[in-house]
């Protein structure tokens, strides 16, 4: 799915968990990064919603609520996007 958006191949392992109706977490493994994206198929894009460093083994409720609430809030029309080219 990554791969057929424009991503570049990973240097490590990536994880994809869904998290939520329409939404993921992309875990980029070794690192400790977790990006919270949601997959808008009518458009063809990516839309990324919360970029956050893990800093517990456990995931953070809070995150998924803000991710949710971004994702509502471009949905409503009250969040607009940017595109973003990833060239090789």
């Amino acid at each position: 799915l990554l791969k057929a958006h424009g991503w570049p191949v990973p240097r490590g392992s990536l994880d994809i968990e869904a998290v939520s109706s329409g939404m993921y977490v992309l875990k980029c493994k070794p690192g400790f990064w977790r990006l919270y994206f949601s997959v808008i198929d009518s458009q063809r894009r990516i839309l990324l919603l919360l970029a956050v460093a893990k800093k517990k083994w456990k995931r953070n409720p809070n995150y998924l609520a803000k991710a949710s609430r971004r994702l509502g809030d471009y949905q409503d029309g009250r969040a607009r996007s940017c595109e973003v080219r990833l060239d090789d």
